[in-house]
């Protein structure tokens, strides 16, 4: 990826036997709560971010009610900083866009979409368009070459992860992001590791106490 010190940038990944343990499933998707408790064990250690999977949503821009499709992702407020981006126009997505759910409708738009839908007219920053049933504003314009953390796809828009839905992002059984780590400077893999183990273990017994209550 294009991006600063890829070689201290990691992907969570989970490993846990089948109902019969003859074999190992693999699977990279948590939900937002075990994202947050996990960023917080090991905050000395390392920087912990989230990404959602790539949506193609529907959507119109104010001065078009024609509807037309976009690949949107719900990254953490701090993604693009711990990446070490800077934005091509306006601004990058930053922490205070995602303390609160719903409170920030903003966007940041990649740079190839704003040359494919915008022709890199500058005046792009400040344009609305709706998602659902919110308004948000277009904020920046990532850098070239950035279209996004996973190889093979590209996203065109980039919302804050708290404009995500609220019963979405308390539910621990709600399985739908990445999580991404950026070691600290000298620190080994290893230990991050087997924190991060501990805490998931822990939190298998709180989803399936929330299973049970839902039930």
């Amino acid at each position: 990826l294009p991006v600063a010190s890829p070689e201290r940038l990691f992907v969570v990944e989970f490993r846990s036997p089948n109902v019969d343990e003859s074999r190992i499933s693999v699977y990279d998707s948590s939900s937002y709560p075990a994202f947050e408790r996990m960023k917080q064990a090991v905050q000395d250690e390392a920087k912990l971010t989230a990404v959602s999977y790539t949506d193609r949503s529907d959507l119109t821009y104010s001065s078009d009610d024609e509807m037309e499709k976009a690949f949107t992702q719900f990254v953490s407020g701090d993604m693009f900083a711990i990446l070490g981006l800077k934005p091509t126009l306006g601004r990058l997505l930053t922490g205070s866009d995602d303390v609160k759910p719903g409170a920030h409708p903003v966007a940041v738009i990649s740079y190839d979409y704003w040359a494919a839908r915008f022709g890199r007219d500058p005046r792009v920053v400040g344009k609305t368009f709706r998602l659902g049933d919110g308004l948000y504003q277009i904020v920046g314009v990532s850098p070239a070459g950035f279209t996004g953390t996973e190889t093979g796809a590209s996203v065109d828009i980039f919302l804050p992860m708290m404009m995500k839905n609220p019963t979405t992002l308390r539910s621990w059984n709600n399985f739908w992001l990445r999580i991404l780590i950026q070691l600290r400077p000298g620190v080994s893999p290893t230990p991050v590791r087997d924190r991060l183990v501990a805490v998931h273990r822990s939190e298998e017994h709180t989803s399936e106490l929330q299973s049970h209550h839902d039930l």
